[in-house]
């Protein structure tokens, strides 16, 4: 589904928000199919390409928190990133791990 989507669109950004990789699975059985590579190859050629890509971990994929904040290539790690949507409103990205822990950080 996710290459389908990656194969029928172009755009300036990209943005994947949380559990791209599914780490707690492959941590009980170890396991990458032909369209893992698929999906990581179009990814990357977007990126050569010119399209900004932010990939945010969520908590299955968390093992990429160690990257956050370098880039690879065209392809930066982040925590959160903001954008601002063509028509001007702003939005904030995140994954709800990373939105409870700001809302515990201005409570606590």
């Amino acid at each position: 589904m996710l290459l389908e989507f990656l194969d029928q669109t172009d755009s300036e950004y990209l943005f994947l928000v949380g559990d791209i990789i599914d780490g707690w699975r492959m941590r009980k059985k170890m396991y990458w199919h032909q369209e893992h590579n698929d999906v990581v190859q179009k990814v990357l050629k977007k990126a050569k390409n010119g399209t900004k890509v932010t990939l945010i971990p969520g908590n299955h994929d968390e093992i990429l928190k160690d990257f956050t904040n370098f880039s690879f290539g065209d392809i930066s790690i982040k925590n959160e990133d903001r954008h601002t949507l063509a028509d001007g409103r702003k939005v904030l990205l995140l994954t709800v791990m990373n939105l409870m822990r700001l809302l515990l950080m201005q409570n606590g």
